[in-house]
């Protein structure tokens, strides 16, 4: 899990979940996630692939990598670029969202209420964060 005021990642990669929150998050390639993410930020930009499932919240996220799963996404402002494909469900909650015309999902899409959902959102992915750091450091005693 990563946790800060700006988080970069562009180059590696996470062959298993990533857990990120912070205040900017921004994932370019070549870095690529091979398992599922949850990421929690005030803006928050995706341009790699996610092998998983995307689950992520944000005052504005921006999705222009191909996810293999389900995506879960919040925002103020939510946009999915063009080409995306998403393997799964895409369920979305937002002010405003926009969704480029070229944007594959195989599974259903969902629109879920944003106020409600991003507060719940956010509590569960501080609890989910704080999780998995007290099992990394309990790992390095």
């Amino acid at each position: 899990g990563l946790a800060g005021g700006q988080i970069l990642l562009e180059s590696g990669s996470v062959a298993d979940d990533l857990i990120a929150t912070g205040g900017n998050i921004v994932l370019n390639s070549p870095f690529e996630i091979g398992g599922s993410a949850v990421m929690s930020g005030g803006d928050v930009v995706i341009n790699v692939p996610i092998g998983g499932d995307l689950t992520v919240s944000g005052g504005t996220v921006v999705i222009n990598g191909n996810v293999g799963g389900d995506v879960l996404v919040t925002g103020g402002n939510v946009a999915i670029g063009s080409g995306v494909t998403i393997g799964g469900d895409l369920t979305w909650g937002s002010d405003e969202f926009n969704m480029h015309e070229t944007v594959t999902v195989a599974g259903t899409i969902t629109e879920t209420e944003y106020e409600d959902h991003h507060e719940a959102f956010s509590v569960a992915a501080m609890v989910a964060f704080l999780m998995a750091a007290i099992i990394f450091l309990a790992g390095l005693l």
